[in-house]
């Protein structure tokens, strides 16, 4: 891996994510066009939604929190025969769900790649030929997820076992709010890691499979001395692209605020949202394309020679 000879900047593709989307979706305008690009958008994206809740549950004296402890934990007790054969079922159920969709938005992103570097709506041709990639991708992300979970899953069951004795019995204990506090840092740690891996295998790992058509591991290695060839260009990529999600945020906000909340509504409607939504995705995408194209031109998606085109 041979390194620039002049360092990528994030201002050339921020630039040139721009006319991508231009070309891609306005020159020229076609409904059918963004449907078919915007399908290919919705699967990588599957799964990369959150759920939020606001819960209040009003003053208590300790005397009543100390008796609903007390009949939370003998109501457990004495159902325990049924509740955990039931959440056993329902947490593999939610496992297997969660490892469909991430199946599903692996093959996606090699989609919606494909239509971003190729300019084209294929769907079924790209399908087939990226399906070796894909899969691959598919087994890093989940080793990946797997390995965040067993690292945080132990930390979270710990947290809750302080968190049930310290605040379950209607007072504080010092020690265990400070114990506590340490592994909620730890948990905010771990996740923050690999939430910065999963940022580097879906930024630039998958184009680099894209173009190579090679397995994951060995774009990993790649991206690797990439990142270690210039790693000041990776951490101001990753500070322009938070900040740039945040003005994405603010500016969508506004949108809603200014339609009475309809925006809104079609935002979060599966699909629709995206194909609405589609030039934020699309030059989301592009964004670390050209970065990487910058590295040199073996590095380039765009180029017709690189890869295969469908």
């Amino acid at each position: 891996m041979n390194p620039p000879t002049h360092d990528p900047s994030i201002g050339t593709a921020f630039g040139r994510a721009v006319e991508t989307v231009r070309t891609l979706l306005f020159r020229p305008f076609d409904a059918g066009r963004w449907i078919a690009i915007g399908f290919c958008a919705w699967l990588a994206l599957l799964g990369e939604g959150g759920l939020g809740g606001n819960y209040n549950f009003g003053n208590q004296s300790n005397a009543q929190k100390s008796f609903q402890f007390d009949e939370a934990k003998r109501f457990l007790l004495e159902n325990l025969y049924w509740i955990l054969p039931v959440t056993i079922l329902v947490l593999l159920l939610v496992a297997a769900l969660a490892i469909a969709l991430l199946w599903l938005s692996s093959r996606g992103r090699f989609l919606f790649l494909h239509s971003v570097a190729r300019n084209s709506t294929a769907v079924e041709g790209p399908w087939r030929e990226y399906a070796r990639e894909a899969n691959s991708h598919f087994l890093l992300r989940l080793g990946l997820g797997a390995a965040g979970m067993v690292s945080i899953l132990p930390l979270a069951v710990l947290a809750g076992f302080v968190a049930f004795q310290t605040f379950g019995h209607g007072s504080v204990a010092v020690p265990g709010a400070i114990l506590l506090g340490f592994l909620v840092l730890a948990m905010i740690g771990i996740g923050t890691l690999f939430g910065l891996v999963q940022f580097l295998v879906r930024e630039f790992v998958l184009p680099l499979q894209f173009q190579r058509r090679s397995g994951a591991w060995a774009a990993c290695r790649e991206c690797l001395g990439l990142v270690g060839a210039r790693p000041g260009i990776f951490l101001l990529y990753l500070i322009c692209w938070i900040a740039l999600n945040m003005v994405e945020v603010a500016v969508l906000l506004i949108v809603v605020l200014a339609t009475c909340c309809i925006a809104g509504c079609l935002f979060v409607i599966p699909f629709v949202g995206t194909v609405l939504l589609l030039p934020l995705h699309v030059f989301d995408r592009a964004v670390s394309l050209h970065l990487l194209a910058q590295f040199g031109p073996q590095y380039d998606v765009f180029r017709p020679e690189s890869g295969t085109s469908v």
